[in-house]
């Protein structure tokens, strides 16, 4: 469960350093 959370974290970080 945690590790899908902070998966799904990361990866929307990401998305919004790349549409930046």
């Amino acid at each position: 469960m945690l590790l899908i959370m902070s998966n799904s974290l990361l990866s929307g970080f990401n998305f919004m350093k790349n549409t930046n």
